[in-house]
């Protein structure tokens, strides 16, 4: 049993490991994406 629960607990850890990346590169993305379109509005004109 409580090899059971010590495999949760490192599965949810690595989970939330992964949630917080996730969640970083989407920031990222997010900022590139503003930034890929701010530009493209300065070079058209638009």
């Amino acid at each position: 049993m409580k090899k059971l629960y010590q495999q949760q607990k490192r599965e949810e850890e690595e989970s939330i490991a992964l949630v917080f990346q996730l969640a970083k590169q989407n920031e990222k993305a997010q900022a590139k994406n503003k930034s890929f379109w701010g530009e493209l509005k300065q070079i058209t004109g638009w």
